[in-house]
């Protein structure tokens, strides 16, 4: 991903090191929106949810509250490194 892309997806005091761990980002925040959207049926910016990660995991934060999740919710993903292709897993039970 184009490093002038990478303020538009990530929040403040998120870093990237390259275009690889910006466009994991990008992949991360896309599972988490379509995964919260089935409930929440709502749009928001990328800078709604914070992400963290570990190796292949990834915890999204909410920063807002985007009904029915409530600011500091926790979303935990799986990010998937394959033959060159990134790809991200997030489940949700209902709330």
């Amino acid at each position: 991903m184009e490093s002038g892309l990478w303020p538009t997806i990530l929040c403040e005091g998120e870093l990237a090191s390259d275009g690889i761990a910006a466009l994991a980002h990008f992949v991360a925040e896309q599972a988490v929106y379509k995964a919260q959207y089935a409930q929440s049926k709502q749009l928001f910016r990328f800078q709604t949810i914070r992400l963290t990660f570990t190796e292949d995991h990834f915890e999204a934060e909410f920063q807002t509250p985007v009904q029915p999740f409530e600011k500091g919710t926790r979303i935990p993903g799986h990010i998937l490194r394959a033959g060159g292709y990134l790809g991200a897993f997030v489940a949700l039970s209902r709330l």
